[in-house]
């Protein structure tokens, strides 16, 4: 029982991964031994708990994951921060993987641009007063920065009707006349 007591959280409750299988099963053979439960019992409840942790499992997973992806899929996703990244590239991956996603981009001087992307294409785009393509188009110029993923919402509106490929060729084709 010191096994149980030892996986129990401060209100008493069992935690996530708190019994190794051994330890698990040691505790059910004890009760199979102590008459607690029968063989049938044991069964049952193994099968309960080992349902319980892969359902815990899958929604601990896809809480935690801004991107929407199917549960089976998720355990090859990860999460983390990317470093000295363009964002016209970062912003092409995230066309072309063809997943939902509300992106926040900061510049360093404080300007900040909101995307909504989904299915490969730019929904809507806010910056200040800017919207649509002249706020994309204003947020890839930004010189350094930082950017985010927010949990998916759907656009206030669609104020972006090009498509995705077209407003990634436009907005580079407008750096290099700005910047060489």
């Amino acid at each position: 029982m010191e096994d149980i007591r030892a996986g129990m959280d401060d209100t008493g409750i069992m935690t996530k991964h708190s019994l190794s299988p051994k330890s698990l099963d040691r505790v059910f053979r004890k009760l199979l031994k102590a008459g607690t439960i029968s063989r049938a019992e044991l069964a049952a409840r193994k099968s309960d708990i080992d349902d319980l942790i892969e359902i815990t499992d899958s929604e601990s997973t896809t809480s935690k994951n801004v991107c929407e992806v199917e549960p089976k899929s998720s355990r090859f996703m990860f999460s983390g921060r990317v470093e000295c990244v363009d964002i016209l590239d970062y912003i092409q991956f995230v066309l072309m993987d063809g997943r939902r996603a509300v992106m926040e981009v900061e510049s360093m001087n404080g300007s900040q641009c909101r995307l909504y992307i989904d299915g490969g294409q730019v929904l809507h785009a806010q910056s200040g007063d800017l919207e649509g393509e002249e706020a994309f188009y204003q947020c890839i110029q930004y010189q350094g920065g930082e950017f985010s993923h927010l949990p998916w919402t759907e656009p206030e509106r669609i104020s972006i009707e090009q498509r995705g490929t077209f407003l990634l060729l436009e907005a580079a084709r407008k750096r290099d006349e700005a910047y060489g």
